[in-house]
């Protein structure tokens, strides 16, 4: 087949798919892509959102739950309990704020999709080991994913019904 008709062929095709497949599919589905493609580039350990519900609503209290997105961010919505933990916060900045509530804890970290919390687990993982951090986890798919499956989200006056966008094109994938 001519390359011209198999590029040809593969627009209609997403044009069809775009026509027929509800949005919250390709949502979904993008979503999920991007989920694949934060685990590749940073290798650290997921949880996934059910796990993470099932523990917070058990009462588990050694769970630490840091949003690395903006402050602008995390004042629309967050995570019940979580705790603003800026994208780019050093080493020695994060010791200072959290280092004394760190031992014993488990502690989950997320953003948007998952890409800007893994790297800052990455960059602050050996620190929170010498804190007495007992593991680290990124939530997968992060709040994105966490609001499109309908978990519950909060801001400082109690529930949250959206969730930043971050940008226009990345806001395509939050409901």
């Amino acid at each position: 087949m001519k390359p011209l008709l198999i590029i040809a062929c593969l627009c209609a095709a997403s044009f069809l798919v775009l026509l027929f497949v509800p949005q919250s599919a390709l949502q979904n589905t993008a979503l999920r892509l991007v989920e694949r493609l934060v685990a590749l580039s940073a290798p650290v350990d997921e949880i996934l959102p059910e796990m993470l519900q099932q523990r917070m609503e058990s009462g588990r209290e050694n769970i630490l739950i840091f949003d690395t997105r903006a402050a602008e961010e995390f004042h629309q919505s967050h995570l019940k309990g979580a705790l603003h933990c800026p994208p780019d916060i050093t080493p020695e900045e994060f010791t200072r704020r959290f280092g004394s509530t760190l031992r014993g804890k488990e502690a989950v970290w997320y953003c948007s999709v998952g890409k800007r919390s893994s790297d800052a687990l990455l960059r602050l993982q050996n620190v929170c080991a010498q804190a007495g951090i007992q593991h680290s986890y990124n939530l997968r798919g992060g709040i994105f994913r966490w609001h499109n499956e309908g978990r519950p989200i909060v801001d400082e006056s109690g529930s949250a019904s959206s969730v930043h966008p971050f940008s226009a094109t990345w806001g395509l994938l939050v409901r």
